[in-house]
């Protein structure tokens, strides 16, 4: 918050909920600093959605596709550097390769991983809330009951982003291989053996064959996930999936 109030020549005129100078709320703030209050005084909204108003916007641009919006927000906010740099995965979720390599010229790590779950950060806009449920949606079959969590390069590559993964591969191809469960232990997002997946993992879940093909010929090899086989089956001899899950249900491994 302090790093907030010392720039705010970067904090939009007005505040999107009440339409009041964003001023007014931080004079409110500054004169009340020692007892805080929960509630704005002016719009009765909590007063950490208006500390937050620059994070909730860059989102907001994001899920608009608004590549111009973000490119600036990037330029003139220096603040919320944590949740900034979490934005990457989202620009590759909608599959906006401009938007990818803006983060990226800002200096946003490239192998950067979100969590995806029910808690809402303060920061965290509704739509990007439910965008957030529709991926966590489509990748549960393959998350072994643990809170997905992705990088760009993971989520491009399960959607079929292929812009978006050039982009990620002309900045650093390694990133290609890197697996966010590596080091991941929090009971919070999940319990027993972790999902392991990297991009070529997320394109053959994605049923992506044409970049699981472009990858493998690049050298990026899968990691051991088992539920992963059949698909790689299917990918290198086409036999159609059922028979190969009835294959597999007679092997020592489980899919």
């Amino acid at each position: 918050m302090i790093s907030l109030l010392s720039n705010n020549q970067n904090i939009p005129n007005n505040c999107s909920i009440c339409e009041k100078k964003i001023n007014t709320h931080i004079e409110q703030l500054l004169s009340n600093n020692q007892n805080m209050p929960n509630n704005c005084s002016i719009c009765e909204k909590k007063i950490n959605t208006h500390i937050n108003m620059p994070l909730i916007n860059l989102f907001d641009h994001i899920l608009h596709n608004d590549k111009l919006a973000v490119r600036y927000h990037l330029a003139a906010n220096r603040g919320g550097k944590n949740a900034k740099r979490l934005s990457i995965v989202y620009a590759a979720a909608i599959g906006n390769a401009d938007m990818v390599q803006s983060m990226l010229d800002h200096g946003i790590p490239i192998n950067t991983v979100d969590v995806l779950d029910n808690f809402q950060r303060t920061w965290e806009p509704r739509k990007l809330k439910k965008f957030q449920k529709a991926i966590e949606c489509d990748m549960k079959p393959f998350t072994r009951g643990w809170s997905p969590l992705l990088t760009a390069a993971c989520v491009a590559a399960f959607y079929g982003h292929k812009d978006v993964l050039k982009v990620l591969c002309d900045h650093d191809f390694q990133c290609m291989s890197f697996n966010p469960y590596l080091n991941a232990t929090s009971v919070f997002i999940g319990n027993g053996v972790p999902p392991a997946w990297n991009a070529v993992t997320c394109a053959l879940f994605g049923q992506k064959w044409s970049i699981v093909s472009a990858l493998d010929v690049r050298g990026v090899v899968m990691t051991d996930m088992a539920e992963q086989y059949p698909l790689f089956l299917e990918f290198c001899t086409k036999i159609p999936r059922d028979v190969i899950r009835i294959v597999f249900s007679y092997l020592p491994v489980k899919v």
